[in-house]
């Protein structure tokens, strides 16, 4: 890649990707249906491309990819043991504590010029967003559940931008609660505003989705 040496990957799937999802579906090789951890690229990412994260089960990894055609991303694949991502989170293999590692030694802070994360939703469960923005000071954005509706008009924006957006929303409806926002109170209503701006966001991004089917 331009940025250096990466391990570079398409988004269409061959004929041994597909028969392995097939055989590990069957249980044959299960657990040996992984990929080596660490950073991957997909297509020609550059310093201003998304950072994806998932988990080294070679389904996952496959089903993102193969759902982002002609994008060019960066992907941080962590060592969950061969687990998917909800397991893995439930498990306690899918953590902030990972992230933080996988950030620290994978060398994507030396290839990009921003600090957003886009993560599985469904490894919400197991990563505490806070711990890997206070300790590797990169923001976390979750995804959708389904890569195949809306991933691809996900990362159209820049991630720090969301997230600003996000914060800005919070901050604003917290002003007009006039809340301290040293308080549990305040937490609690700053969850409940982001959750609401992410449904309004999910059903837009949804809407544009299914216009261009």
């Amino acid at each position: 890649t331009p940025a250096g040496k990466v391990p570079q990957v398409s988004s269409q799937l061959v004929w041994a990707d597909r028969f392995g999802s097939y055989k590990a579906r069957w249980g044959i090789g299960r657990m040996h249906y992984t990929l080596e951890p660490g950073l991957y690229a997909l297509g020609n990412p550059n310093v201003k491309s998304p950072v994806l994260v998932t988990a080294n089960y070679k389904m996952s990894f496959d089903r993102l990819r193969s759902a982002l055609p002609k994008r060019d991303v960066w992907i941080l694949v962590l060592d969950t043991k061969g687990i998917n991502v909800w397991c893995a989170a439930a498990g306690g293999l899918f953590t902030a504590h990972q992230v933080i590692s996988i950030l620290r030694t994978s060398g994507i802070s030396d290839k990009v010029d921003h600090r957003g994360l886009i993560l599985p939703q469904l490894s919400a469960t197991g990563v505490e967003r806070k711990l890997v923005e206070e300790r590797a000071g990169w923001h976390i954005v979750f995804g959708l559940v389904y890569a195949h509706r809306a991933w691809t008009d996900w990362i159209r924006r820049p991630m720090m931008e969301r997230g600003e957006t996000w914060k800005r929303v919070t901050e604003r409806e917290l002003a007009k609660k006039d809340v301290p926002q040293d308080t549990m109170v305040s937490a609690i209503v700053s969850q409940f505003f982001m959750g609401k701006e992410i449904e309004r966001e999910e059903a837009q991004l949804n809407a544009m989705w299914e216009d261009n089917e």
